[in-house]
């Protein structure tokens, strides 16, 4: 299926999957298209992990070689904390994000180039939501430090990183609007509803996406 998307580059069609997921008309058309999106996008990532994976951690490693599963961020099935997401990055990226020690913060970790919020979501979209409040707040900060703002949403399987300051940047249209949405944070099942300022930020505009 994968490879009926792909581009003589290599690269993901994405012009060919909007227009096959526009196709889909009918009873749970959002559902379908969303199930069709994230198939090919896994299977595209997949691949490209796949492809960029030392022989080590490869599914067939040749004989001689040790099969050795690269680590997982969680059990699959369960979310993560947000300190487990940094952990998760910090180790694929190299990286040395320490997690923020001020409750009041309006971001959670940081380093000497980022200011980084996390956001665990329990369901997978194809666009991520962001507050408009932090998405301020870490902005300033972010200009009055000197360094730049991390978005990173993260699911039970996937970590998507946007930088903010690049979709800035690049006049992105984050779709602000006022939205009625569950009052606590991780936007469970609840009745208790307040309005949000908010935005959207699809996940190809995502710099870094890892997925277990």
């Amino acid at each position: 299926m994968l490879d009926s998307y792909l581009l003589e580059s290599g690269k993901l069609d994405y012009q060919k999957l909007w227009a096959e997921m526009g196709l889909i008309t009918g009873f749970r058309k959002l559902e379908r298209q969303q199930a069709l999106y994230k198939e090919v996008l896994d299977a595209f990532n997949s691949k490209e992990e796949l492809d960029n994976t030392p022989t080590r951690y490869r599914p067939n490693p040749p004989k001689g070689e040790t099969d050795v599963s690269p680590p997982k961020m969680v059990d699959r099935g369960r979310l993560p904390t947000e300190e487990e997401v940094v952990e998760s990055v910090n180790m694929r990226s190299k990286r040395k994000f320490a997690m923020t020690e001020d409750e009041y913060c309006t971001y959670d970790a940081e380093d000497s180039d980022y200011v980084v919020e996390v956001k665990v979501r329990k369901k997978w979209y194809p666009d991520c939501l962001i507050q408009y409040d932090k998405y301020d707040a870490n902005n300033r900060e972010a200009e009055r430090s000197g360094r730049e703002f991390l978005y990173i949403v993260a699911t039970s399987t996937d970590i998507y990183v946007f930088n903010i300051n690049t979709l800035r940047n690049k006049r992105y249209k984050f779709r602000w609007d006022w939205k009625e949405l569950p009052k606590n944070t991780d936007f469970g099942e609840s009745d208790n509803k307040i309005v949000k300022f908010v935005g959207f930020i699809d996940i190809t505009e995502a710099s870094v996406h890892y997925n277990d």
